[in-house]
């Protein structure tokens, strides 16, 4: 959403969060109407540090641009997947596909 939100930051836009499930996945994703990403570039988004903002000479490197890394690799830990798609002048969609698991509930008795 922070990147969504800087996409469009110059201009305004409109951000779109989706929720459902999808076979055997829980699936969000987050669609902006900001710059959109060149393609050259959209296989890099998930790397440290990468950044498709402009950068001046002796800018410090925020923490924030680590985000999608970071996102990215507590995704695959649990056994999803992000995909992202994005199209220059139109914006860019993320989507975070997790596993179900039917989780099997126990009764719980606890005695004082």
């Amino acid at each position: 959403m922070i990147n969504a939100h800087d996409a469009m930051l110059s201009k305004g836009g409109k951000l779109e969060i989706n929720v459902k499930q999808v076979n055997e996945n829980a699936e969000v994703s987050f669609s902006d109407t900001g710059k959109g990403i060149k393609e050259v570039n959209l296989s890099k988004i998930f790397e440290p540090f990468y950044t498709t903002r402009r950068v001046l000479k002796g800018d410090t490197v925020p923490v924030t641009w680590l985000g999608l890394f970071v996102s990215y690799g507590i995704v695959q830990r649990h056994g999803g997947n992000i995909e992202a798609k994005s199209q220059v002048g139109q914006g860019t969609t993320l989507t975070v596909r997790l596993p179900v698991k039917e989780v099997e509930t126990k009764e719980r008795i606890v005695e004082q």
